[in-house]
């Protein structure tokens, strides 16, 4: 019963940490390639919304300024 009650709380932690950002999401769908979800990020000119299938330089490249 300790590591079912140890699973738990791990498992309660990683919903947390996962969900505590979710208006960071609630842009809506990527109109250019319709898979991911528009993120707010952060760059060196500013708060700008990009797809969340960007992965480094891979995947849909879309942004859109939020100035």
């Amino acid at each position: 019963t300790l590591r079912i009650q140890t699973w738990r709380k791990n498992l309660k932690s990683k919903l947390e940490s996962m969900y505590k950002n979710w208006r960071d999401y609630a842009h809506g769908a990527c109109p250019e390639c319709g898979e991911g979800v528009l993120c707010e990020r952060e760059g060196q000119y500013g708060k700008f919304l990009a797809c969340s299938e960007w992965n480094g330089g891979t995947g849909c490249e879309f942004t859109r300024n939020l100035d």
